[in-house]
C-alpha cells in the first residue's frame, strides 16, 4: 500500500478476472467522485475509485466492464509493441531518430502524482489533444505524427501551466517573495527555468516529470532571481533560507533529466 497526497493504492489480485484483462491497481482517491478505469500498456489498468466506495463491488464492476476492457487493452498493447519494434527495424539510426518514431502510450506526471493513458484518433480537422476520464485523446490526420506531436506538446504546457501557477503563487507568498509578473511555459532541452528582469518567469514543462521536492526548488530558485537577478553570494543566501538544502537539489538537477520521457527530449 502506498500513500500519496490522501490517495491509497492498493495492487489488484495476482491472476486477471478474466482472460485478456491486465493486471491492476486500486486508487481510492478522495478527488474522485465516481469510478474511473484507465489502461496503458506500462501500467496495466489503473482503477480510481472515491473515498467510502465499497471495494468487494469491484470485481462485478470490471466483469460488467469486460468488452471495454480487453478491447482497449489489446489496441493499447498493439500499439506499444509497434513503437518498440518498429525504430529498431532499421539498423543503425540514430537514438533521436528512433525517439521521433515513437507514440507514446502514457504519462506520468511525478510532480502531481497523475498517471494519464494516451490515445491517438486519427480523423479530419486540425491536431488536437484533451483530457477525458484520465485519457489524453490527441486528434490528427492519418500518419501525421509532427502534427500529433506538436498538439500533446501544447497540452502539456497547458497542463503544466495549470498546475504549475498556482504552486508558484503559494510559494512566492509563503516564503515572503516578490511573485512573478507572469508564468510562461516552455518546452526547452538544456534548462529547466528563468527569469527575465521584467519577473516574467519561465518554466520547464518538463518539470512535470519531476519529483515535486525537485520542481519546487526551481520555482522557488526562479523567484529568487525576482530579489536578485544574478547567482551571488546573496542570492543563495536569500534561496538558503527560503529553501535549507538547496544547494544539494541544485546539485541533483543535472540528473534529473533521466527523469523525463525519451520521447519528449529527443523527439
Amino acid at each position: 500500500m502506498k500513500l500519496f497526497s490522501g490517495e491509497v493504492w492498493f495492487t489488484g489480485p495476482d491472476r486477471p478476472f478474466f482472460q485478456g484483462c491486465p493486471p491492476f491497481r486500486v486508487k481510492v482517491s478522495p478527488r474522485s467522485a465516481s469510478v474511473r478505469l484507465c489502461i496503458s500498456p506500462s501500467r496495466g489498468m489503473v482503477v480510481t475509485v472515491p473515498r467510502g466506495y465499497d471495494l468487494t463491488r469491484l470485481s462485478e464492476l470490471i466483469v460488467l466492464r469486460r468488452e471495454w476492457i480487453c478491447r482497449h487493452w489489446k489496441k493499447l498493447c498493439a500499439g506499444e509493441r509497434l513503437n518498440m519494434e518498429e525504430p529498431a527495424a532499421s539498423s543503425g539510426r540514430p537514438e533521436r531518430e528512433r525517439m521521433r518514431a515513437a507514440w507514446p502510450g502514457c504519462v506520468d506526471f511525478a510532480f502531481t502524482g497523475e498517471h494519464f493513458g494516451i490515445r491517438y484518433e486519427p480523423g479530419n480537422g486540425p491536431c488536437s489533444a484533451r483530457e477525458s476520464l484520465g485519457i489524453i485523446r490527441v486528434r490528427h490526420p492519418e500518419k501525421d505524427w509532427p502534427g500529433a506531436r506538436d498538439a500533446l506538446e501544447s497540452f502539456l504546457k497547458r497542463y503544466a501551466k495549470k498546475v504549475f501557477e498556482p504552486v508558484l503563487h503559494r510559494l512566492a507568498s509563503d516564503k515572503g517573495l516578490p511573485p512573478a509578473s507572469r508564468l510562461c511555459v516552455r518546452f526547452q532541452r538544456t534548462r529547466w527555468g528563468s527569469c527575465s528582469s521584467a519577473g516574467n518567469v519561465n518554466l520547464n514543462v518538463c518539470l512535470l516529470f519531476l519529483p515535486r521536492e525537485q520542481a519546487e526548488y526551481v520555482f522557488l530558485h526562479e523567484l529568487c532571481h525576482r530579489e536578485h537577478m544574478n547567482h551571488s553570494a546573496q542570492f543563495w543566501s536569500l534561496l538558503e533560507t527560503v529553501l535549507p538544502g538547496a544547494r544539494r537539489l541544485d546539485e541533483k538537477l543535472e540528473q534529473a533529466w533521466s527523469c523525463v520521457p525519451r520521447w519528449l527530449l529527443y523527439g
